[in-house]
């Protein structure tokens, strides 16, 4: 790296809305395709990643998109999927009033 450059954080989307960011603004869902897959706040598990907005909305909604048979199959989860959407329910933080769904993480 040239040297006074900046170097710039690693950039990701959401899966849920499509809002693009910096890494650290997402919650990453990590695992492997057949074998499980479990919330991974500080993004320092092996695998494969899913990223999430850290808004109650998209948190919610992915939750329930993986609940059907379609969303846990797009995903590759299987029967974990359930268990997965239950543990992010129960992760998901408190609805912030005034938040508008698909525009909280635009940059």
């Amino acid at each position: 790296m040239a040297p006074g450059r900046k170097r710039s954080l690693p950039r990701r989307t959401c899966v849920q809305c499509g809002a693009k960011g910096d890494k650290d603004r997402f919650l990453r869902i990590a695992g492997r395709p057949g074998e499980g897959w479990e919330p991974d706040p500080r993004g320092g598990k092996a695998g494969r990643g899913i990223y999430l907005c850290r808004e109650a909305d998209c948190i919610g909604a992915f939750a329930r998109r993986i609940r059907t048979p379609k969303g846990a199959q797009r995903f590759r989860m299987g029967a974990c999927a359930a268990s997965l959407a239950e543990r992010l329910e129960a992760w998901r933080p408190p609805e912030a009033p005034g938040c508008l769904p698909g525009r909280h993480g635009a940059s």
